[in-house]
């Protein structure tokens, strides 16, 4: 069973490595690294001591843009303001901890805070969130990967997504899945439709279902799996979702 378990957290992650666009440029690119009024928590930028706003101002302090971070979980609710992206889970899911989506990234808890920003500068694709069923049938994550200027301009998911197909199903083949089958497919999460993909496979005779979407947000490509065993619940745990 935990090999089977091995095998599944194998393939979902497998889908988020699948790149979503072109190879134009540096996927490498550099993430904006945040000044000291902000941080990699996400905190609010707060007036310095030389902007008082006096008391006859009736002019409101604006809100800050959200800063880069990596999502906040709370009870079973994840969300990340700079991606625009969060979503809530029912009691039986749980999500990973800071602890191992660091190892995911493999950034180490004891990093100084400069330490995270340069792994997260130096990143190419970011594990943000990972969460699953305590039984195990169901999984989601969220990657995000920085694009040039140029990429931005000249993606094109369809076809690039496409393009990852023949890969994709490669590798799930020297896994031990059998009847594998990939699609594009407009999906429609929070009431708006994405570019995505699904895939259907066996392994060991369960069916195994998975269904990814990605979206460009600011200069990044966000990407939203959710796979199940056994039933195609794929629906459902895209409605756990918002995106703005």
């Amino acid at each position: 069973m935990k090999k089977l378990f091995c095998l599944l957290l194998s393939a979902l992650l497998l889908i988020s490595l699948c790149g979503c666009v072109p190879n134009t440029g540096n996927l490498r690119g550099e993430i904006e690294t945040p000044s000291s009024s902000e941080d990699l928590r996400g905190d609010v930028q707060t007036p310095s001591s030389s902007e008082n706003i006096s008391d006859d101002d009736e002019t409101l302090p604006t809100t800050s843009e959200p800063v880069l971070s990596l999502g906040k979980t709370e009870n079973n609710r994840y969300h990340n303001d700079y991606f625009g992206v969060s979503c809530t889970l029912p009691s039986d899911w749980f999500f990973y901890t800071d602890e191992e989506i660091r190892e995911l990234n493999n950034f180490t808890m004891d990093s100084l805070d400069e330490d995270f920003a340069e792994n997260l500068k130096n990143a190419t694709i970011i594990y943000d969130m990972f969460a699953k069923t305590s039984n195990g049938f169901n999984f989601t994550n969220i990657t995000m990967e920085k694009l040039t200027p140029l990429q931005v301009l000249t993606s094109d998911l369809k076809t690039a997504l496409e393009s990852q197909f023949p890969a994709l199903e490669s590798s799930y083949a020297n896994m031990g899945y059998t009847n594998i089958q990939t699609a594009y497919q407009k999906v429609t999460v929070d009431g708006k439709e994405y570019d995505g993909m699904k895939l259907t496979a066996q392994l060991q005779g369960i069916d195994f279902y998975v269904v990814s979407i990605c979206y460009l947000k600011k200069s990044y490509l966000v990407s939203v799996s959710v796979a199940s065993l056994v039933t195609d619940d794929t629906d459902t745990l895209l409605s756990y979702y918002t995106i703005s």
